[in-house]
C-alpha cells in the first residue's frame, strides 16, 4: 500500500503532472472531513488526503469537534488561570488543574494551535498611565466609513475599536492626557461623523469563564408550572 501524501490544499490544485485515475472521495475520519484521492506522478501511485475539521451548530454558535473537546471543563480552567497569570509554570498550571506538567504543557499548546490563546500580551492600568479615558462613539454616513476608519487606525490614542451594528459605526476606547487633548481627538474623528463621548470613571474587568445560556431555563419553569395547575 502507498503511504499517504498530506496536502493542505484541494488535491485538484497539485501540480500538472499529476493525473487522477479515480474520482475524489470525502470519507469522515477521526470526526474530520478527509478528501482522498489517488493520483499518478513521477514518484508513482499516492493518496492524497486533505484535511478539515467538521463544523456543527450547538447553543447558535458553530463549533468544531476539535474545539469541542478543547473546551471541556479543564480547558476552561486553564484558560482562566492563564487569565489571571500568564506566567505560571506548568508544573503550577497542572497542580491548579489537576493535571501533570507535561499534560498541562500539551493541553495549552492545542488551545495555541486552535487560535483559542491568540498570544500573551503585557496588561498595562491604564488609569496609571493616563488621566482620562473615553468612550466615543461615532455615526457617520456610508460614504465616510473608510476614511473614518483610517483615521481611526491613524490615531495612537486609540487603545481599543469596534465596529458594530445599529446606529453607530465605530465604538473606540482612547486614552488622552487632558481635557484639552481629548477635545483635539473628538474634533478629528468627528470630521467624518458625529461623536458622542463618555468619560470613563472607573474599569472593571474578570476572567472569561464557561458562560452556559440560562434563557430556557428562566422559561421552562414557568412553563411546568402552568402545565402542572391543569
Amino acid at each position: 500500500m502507498t503511504s499517504p501524501v498530506i496536502a493542505r490544499r484541494d488535491p485538484r490544485q497539485l501540480t500538472r503532472n499529476l493525473h487522477f485515475d479515480t474520482a475524489p472521495r470525502l470519507v469522515v475520519y477521526a470526526r474530520r472531513l478527509v478528501y482522498v484521492s489517488r493520483v499518478e506522478g513521477s514518484m508513482g501511485t499516492q493518496h492524497v488526503l486533505s484535511c478539515s475539521d467538521i463544523s456543527f451548530r450547538k447553543g447558535g454558535r458553530r463549533v468544531t469537534f476539535q474545539t469541542e473537546r478543547l473546551l471541556d471543563d479543564t480547558g476552561w480552567r486553564i484558560l482562566k488561570a492563564l487569565q489571571a497569570d500568564a506566567r505560571l509554570s506548568f508544573s503550577e498550571l497542572g497542580r491548579r488543574v489537576g493535571l501533570s506538567a507535561p499534560a498541562a504543557a500539551e493541553r495549552v499548546r492545542r488551545l495555541e494551535d486552535a487560535g483559542i490563546i491568540a498570544g500573551y500580551r503585557v496588561d498595562l492600568a491604564l488609569e496609571k498611565l493616563f488621566p482620562m479615558t473615553a468612550i466615543i462613539r461615532i455615526s457617520a454616513p456610508e460614504e465616510n466609513c473608510t476614511r473614518l476608519a483610517a483615521c481611526a487606525r491613524g490615531l495612537e490614542e486609540v487603545v481599543e475599536a469596534n465596529r458594530v451594528t445599529g446606529s453607530d459605526r465605530l465604538v473606540l476606547k482612547v486614552v488622552a492626557q487632558s481635557v484639552d487633548h481629548l477635545d483635539g481627538i473628538i474634533r478629528q474623528l468627528s470630521q467624518f461623523g458625529t461623536a458622542t463621548v463618555s468619560i470613563v470613571l472607573s474599569t472593571r474587568r474578570q476572567a472569561v469563564s464557561h458562560v452556559r445560556e440560562r434563557g430556557h431555563q428562566r422559561l421552562a419553569a414557568p412553563q411546568a408550572a402552568k402545565g402542572a395547575r391543569r
